[in-house]
């Protein structure tokens, strides 16, 4: 019988070899026994169950496999939100935490009507409702397990939002003050990583320039928003210069990198002033 100590050098040990964060082990032991990382750490003698050796394998195989750790974990954290996630739902990406942290840099004093497009698990919008909970806040999407997650997590944090099924803005109410977005945006075809690509092609993709699905959403945003309102949307750094040129004298722009210095989010106004 293997002890917590023991089991959580071996299995960084085979996570490094696997070329993955071997702290990880402390996760994956957690997820099995109960017990923290600190807790690891002050009872490494403490010694498995059978069934939880059995699933703790289990675990690491998939692990090992490529199956991302979010998924074995059953939930991640989000802007200081602990969220649930599953299979044929994107993951909510660390990026993205810097869209919301913009959007609520840019709040202005009277908004009280905000929607998140394609909502995935909820992540942009229950960050948004648990710093402005007064605000009415919609989250569409196409994909009915996502808006299933997503109301769950609602629930588990207590948020209210109005969810609805159906293709970007058409199924919101009209005379929005934000709308935020994180669409698929990768071109066909775009090199991803292992883990990636075993998640929902729908929710990657943009089409052939990566535009497909932003295109649509800004024609929609101009009829959707009211004046001095703003639409806000990750994107990939290949389809920023193109925006930028096409909407250039219609509409004010701007653009921000992400950490890794890269374009990577746009803010669009249908009016002549910024903020």
């Amino acid at each position: 019988m293997k002890l917590l100590g023991e089991l959580r050098r071996e299995i960084g040990a085979s996570l490094e070899r696997a070329g993955k964060f071997p702290g990880e082990a402390a996760l994956l032991l957690q997820a099995v026994t109960g017990i923290d990382s600190l807790g690891q750490l002050l009872a490494p003698d403490t010694p498995l169950l059978p069934g939880q050796s059995r699933k703790l394998t289990r675990l690491l195989r998939l692990r090992l496999s490529g199956e991302p750790l979010q998924w074995l974990l059953g939930e991640t954290e989000f802007f200081g939100l602990r969220l649930q996630v599953c299979r044929g739902v994107l993951i909510p990406r660390p990026e993205t935490e810097q869209l919301v942290d913009w959007a609520l840099r840019s709040w202005q004093p009277g908004w009280s009507r905000v929607a998140d497009v394609g909502t995935g698990s909820g992540a942009v919008a229950l960050a948004l409702a648990a710093q402005h909970p007064e605000v009415a806040l919609w989250a569409s999407d196409l994909n009915p397990r996502a808006l299933r997650l997503a109301r769950r997590n609602a629930r588990r944090l207590g948020l209210q939002i109005s969810f609805k099924l159906g293709d970007l803005l058409v199924s919101i109410p009209k005379g929005l003050d934000l709308i935020v977005a994180n669409l698929p945006y990768l071109p066909l075809g775009a090199p991803l990583p292992e883990e990636v690509r075993r998640e929902p092609a729908a929710a990657l993709f943009g089409g052939s320039d990566g535009l497909a699905l932003i295109r649509p959403l800004i024609v929609q945003a101009r009829t959707w928003l009211r004046p001095g309102g703003a639409l806000m949307i990750e994107l990939d750094p290949s389809g920023v210069a193109p925006l930028l040129q096409e909407l250039a004298g219609s509409a004010a722009l701007e653009m921000r990198r992400d950490l890794n210095g890269t374009p990577r989010f746009l803010k669009i106004r249908f009016v002549e002033d910024r903020f």
